[in-house]
């Protein structure tokens, strides 16, 4: 394992800076959090209820065995539960992942703008990392003919995101399938951060996973995104391939070793009822984006496909303007340097229950 020296993230620093005026989130990317109550009633049962006689030990290092074969029924049908290795979140599998795989002076591309931890690791292990824009005048579409010119048989790894966090674009199937067609061409790693995954606004854009699709292709997931139940900090890496699930297993030894039981437990619940979860959510942004709509072109941006967030252009400097926004209203958003783009915007959420409170105290 490369040993590397970490730098802060720039969205960590920037909420810091701010956590005196106990802001409230405008920037937040995942649903409106539910309690237990609203789970309860949601899923119609007790999502707690984990039984008396459950050990209170150490789990399974590859993953507690029923949410990972929960899993590949719910969400990766053409894969097996050993595909799956479970992980503390998705920032320890992203970490894992880019630990297993890269190696000082590789080759990675990313798109931005980009949920900064994306590249974050392979930035610390000195990767050469390529960052290619979103064409931000057409739908934040991705540039083929760019990217064509930039893959090659020495790079190692290309990162995508997709629903996409922070402008909720999307891809349509025939895209990916040109994505994963570079990448057999050149034999190159495809990291898809996946964690959006059920919160396309229209159910049939949903896209078919890239740890089905490609044999060097990796699927990032989360319940904290599309579940909308961040306080249970689970994730998953999904592959084909076992010898890079082994090496990250071996690498979570250092880590997490397992997670959590109560919280994969609990988790197994929730992914049995996934689409239940996804359409409630989505129920919400479809109307949240709506009323979002009705205050253009006051607020600039580009009409989102999926996910909870939009990129907002912004008139003044985006991190002079987020700056003044929480002084004077309290709300909290993020500008664009915690996306690695010197786009001029600002990441809004709109996956809120109070978003009209929120609006109407921007303008």
């Amino acid at each position: 394992m490369t040993v590397a020296s970490f730098a802060s993230l720039y969205t960590t620093r920037f909420r810091e800076k701010w956590m005196p005026y106990q802001p409230t989130s405008l920037h937040a990317s995942n649903p409106h959090p539910f309690t237990v109550r609203e789970l309860d009633l949601l899923i119609g049962e007790n999502v707690l209820s984990i039984g008396s006689e459950t050990l209170l030990d150490y789990g399974v290092d590859s993953g507690y065995p029923p949410l990972r074969q929960a899993l590949v029924e719910q969400l990766y049908p053409q894969l097996q539960a050993d595909n799956v290795l479970t992980c503390a979140g998705a920032q320890e599998g992203i970490y894992l992942c880019m630990h297993a795989l890269l190696e000082k002076s590789d080759k990675v591309i990313a798109f931005t703008p980009l949920f900064e931890p994306l590249i974050a690791t392979a930035r610390d292990i000195s990767c050469q990392i390529e960052l290619l824009a979103l064409d931000s005048e057409n739908g934040w579409k991705i540039d083929f003919q760019q990217l064509a010119e930039t893959i090659d048989d020495q790079t190692k790894m290309l990162i995508i995101n997709y629903p996409h966090n922070p402008t909720g674009s999307h891809l349509t199937e025939e895209e990916l399938g040109a994505i994963i067609a570079l990448c057999q061409q050149h034999d190159v790693w495809l990291f898809s951060d996946e964690v959006f995954r059920g919160l396309e606004h229209d159910k049939a854009d949903r896209l078919t996973t890239v740890a089905e699709s490609y044999e060097k292709g990796i699927s990032l997931g989360a319940i904290s995104k599309a579940f909308g139940v961040p306080a249970i900090r689970v994730g998953w890496l999904v592959s084909q391939r076992h010898s890079f699930l082994d090496r990250c297993k071996t690498i979570k030894g250092y880590l997490s070793i397992c997670n959590d039981q109560l919280g994969e437990r609990l988790a197994v619940n929730l992914v049995k009822q996934a689409e239940i979860l996804f359409d409630h959510h989505r129920q919400r942004l479809v109307a949240n984006l709506q009323l979002l709509e009705n205050y253009k072109p006051e607020l600039d941006f580009h009409s989102p496909k999926a996910g909870c967030t939009v990129f907002a252009n912004v008139a003044m400097d985006s991190e002079r303007f987020a700056e003044n926004l929480v002084k004077k209203t309290g709300l909290l958003v993020i500008p664009n340097k915690a996306f690695c783009t010197r786009h001029n915007a600002v990441r809004l959420g709109f996956g809120r229950k109070y978003l009209k409170k929120y609006l109407d105290q921007l303008f």
